[in-house]
């Protein structure tokens, strides 16, 4: 128990661990800022952050082991009362302690932040966050299993990137399932993770691997028991995982006009969502927003998961704004009702310049790509380019966003746009026709869609 302590000190002092626990903090702490916090996502990110933990934990590790391999060290130790098992054994009982609290260090901070901001959507998962603890518990087993079992100190690096291939390459872990260590990928359409099982399989596997370990000091019936039996729970568990429950019926609610789905646990962003929106439901008519269609919230659908300020709502203004113009997909080059729209996207996100990649294809006779790109039709690959915070499916060019931008500078332009409605939105009425309406001198040329102006 003495070389046990010792080995525990000698980890909790190790500089490898913190300075991955400070890394891992500052930077996932940062990019978490930029989001409305969701208690899933949050733990999910947070244990991910955390796997840099459990690779520093199993560098020291595999040192810690390795030890008495190294530069004329087996004959030095060859005098002491503890013999190889034992120091294996101390490693094994010092190292996971010691990456279970660093890990801890790393999880209980990110997750009290995102406690501590708001609005605080989706549910805390226990199991999920111990998920990290035991994750680096089976990385200091591994390290130590691995200095024992090879002779080179770097086998442990390729481990590390190998996980951390498996992170980047398999992220949803359609390759391994939940057999891999961690997937750090989410998908809400799948229904909740099997967090419970995960971490019984992963305590399962470490204690396998920190038994193989022991065995590499000779064949003894008591570690190999404890491997025999651990991974005779590891299998039937991560098989189970793979049954994953369906996700729970999702209950819409009306709000400022608009329908609004979110999924079980998400209904304090609601509000959110509906003042994000509010510059434009505050001035279309009730008739207008009835066609707006239902905003439910899919991974990859209108509503973002997970909602950054500033950035998510564009896409979501851009959907709204098009459904209650009136608008549907294909050319608008020159429309009223264009012009509305961009500017119904403009008073919830800024109409910003950008340029459009050199390499995109335009359609013939197009004035070529300007500032304030959206979305166009490709000439060869059928494809489409899209821009975030633009309308979804409308075509228009930088003549559009200009009247939209000039709407935009005029302080009474929600009066006058409310009073002439049902003009503006007219698929007749042309831009050069709403001009008087709106009280702006309409900007012409030869627009991007393909006819003259």
């Amino acid at each position: 128990m003495t070389l046990a302590v010792f080995e525990l000190r000698r980890m909790v002092r190790n500089p490898l661990i913190w300075a991955a626990v400070v890394i891992a903090v500052v930077v996932e702490g940062a990019r978490a800022s930029q989001w409305w916090p969701d208690l899933t996502f949050v733990t999910v990110r947070a244990v991910t952050a955390s796997t840099l933990v459990a690779g520093a934990v199993l560098v020291a590790a595999n040192l810690a082991a390795g030890r008495d391999r190294r530069g004329g060290l087996p004959e030095s130790l060859g005098a002491l009362p503890s013999r190889a098992p034992a120091r294996t054994r101390a490693v094994l009982l010092a190292a996971p302690l010691a990456g279970a609290l660093a890990a801890a260090a790393v999880i209980v901070p990110l997750v009290g932040y995102a406690l501590l901001r708001g609005p605080v959507a989706g549910t805390f998962d226990g199991w999920e966050a111990l998920n990290g603890v035991a994750l680096a518990a089976l990385a200091a087993t591994a390290g130590a299993a691995l200095a024992r079992w090879t002779p080179w100190p770097f086998t442990s690096l390729l481990v590390i990137f190998g996980f951390a291939f498996l992170l980047v390459a398999n992220p949803r872990g359609e390759y391994g399932g939940w057999a891999l260590p961690w997937i750090a990928t989410h998908d809400a359409t799948l229904g909740p993770r099997p967090s419970a099982a995960h971490l019984l399989y992963l305590v399962a596997v470490a204690v396998a691997v920190g038994a193989v370990a022991l065995l590499r000091h000779g064949p003894r019936p008591v570690p190999a028991a404890v491997a025999a039996v651990s991974l005779a729970v590891a299998v039937p568990v991560v098989a189970q995982a793979a049954h994953l429950p369906k996700p729970a019926p999702v209950a819409c609610r009306d709000h400022d006009g608009l329908t609004f789905c979110p999924r079980p646990g998400h209904e304090p962003w609601v509000a959110g969502w509906a003042a994000a929106l509010r510059p434009i439901t505050s001035v279309v008519p009730p008739r207008a927003l009835a066609r707006v269609p239902e905003l439910r919230q899919e991974l990859y659908g209108t509503l973002p998961l997970v909602w950054r300020p500033g950035v998510s709502e564009t896409g979501v203004a851009g959907a709204v704004a098009e459904s209650a113009a009136g608008l549907e997909p294909g050319p608008g080059c020159g429309r009223a009702r264009t012009v509305v729209a961009l500017w119904l996207t403009g008073r919830v996100a800024a109409l910003d310049h950008e340029r459009a990649p050199a390499n995109w294809s335009w359609p013939p006779g197009a004035a070529g790509p300007g500032d304030g790109w959206h979305v166009y039709p490709l000439t060869e690959s059928g494809h489409t380019a899209v821009v975030p915070g633009r309308l979804n499916g409308a075509f228009y060019d930088d003549a559009d966003l200009a009247n939209a931008r000039a709407l935009l500078r005029d302080p009474g332009a929600a009066d006058r746009v409310r009073a002439h409605w049902t003009t503006l939105t007219d698929p007749a009425t042309t831009t050069v026709d709403a001009a008087p309406l709106l009280g702006i001198e309409a900007v012409t040329g030869r627009g991007l869609c393909g006819e003259p102006r």
